[in-house]
């Protein structure tokens, strides 16, 4: 219902969805996630271009994904074997990465 314009009884932000731990989720979903995260575009384009190319985007980092992986969409992650355990290794050497950008010094010790 509207008050002077204004609507009322709603959430503007649409319903609340639960959140759940990165883990659960589903691996193509994972993946999907990481793709959208600055750091991880960062990371697979540095690694898997040896390169810092201006501005990469989420599709960049898909497309390195999906060559990486050998795949043709991230949705085989969810039941293609051997697509889950690369992908479980990448992701395994990505937080290698933040680990060590995060604490240089006491990685190298």
């Amino acid at each position: 219902p509207a008050h002077n314009g204004v609507v009322v009884g709603s959430n503007p932000a649409g319903p609340t969805k639960e959140r759940r731990p990165f883990d659960s989720l589903p691996l193509s979903q994972q993946c999907a996630i990481r793709c959208n995260d600055r750091d991880f575009i960062e990371y697979m384009t540095h690694h898997f271009w040896n390169t810092m190319i201006e501005n990469p985007t989420p599709d960049d980092a898909a497309r390195l994904v999906r060559e990486h992986l050998r795949i043709e969409s991230r949705a085989e992650l969810d039941d293609n074997i051997a697509a889950r355990q690369k992908w479980r290794e990448l992701e395994e050497q990505y937080q290698a990465y933040l680990t060590d950008r995060m604490y240089p010094e006491e990685a190298r010790r």
